[in-house]
């Protein structure tokens, strides 16, 4: 929900200096959200298979899949 208070004060220009970094995921696609889960402690290997086609991002996820949560 506060995400969306930030979201609001944004004018679209705004956004869209960052939106292309957010790919084309949805919240809980999206690498970010993956990187949180894993810090939270829930590491499932499986949900990083569908950024395989991206090298740098599938790396940092390995990496926080096996860090110490």
């Amino acid at each position: 929900i506060q995400a969306w208070e930030i979201l609001s004060t944004m004018t679209p220009f705004d956004y869209s200096r960052f939106r292309e970094a957010l790919g084309s995921s949805s919240g809980f696609q999206s690498f970010q959200y993956r990187q949180l889960e894993f810090l939270m402690g829930a590491k499932n290997a499986r949900l990083i298979e569908v950024y395989a086609a991206e090298p740098r991002v599938h790396e940092r996820l390995s990496v926080a899949l096996h860090r110490p949560s």
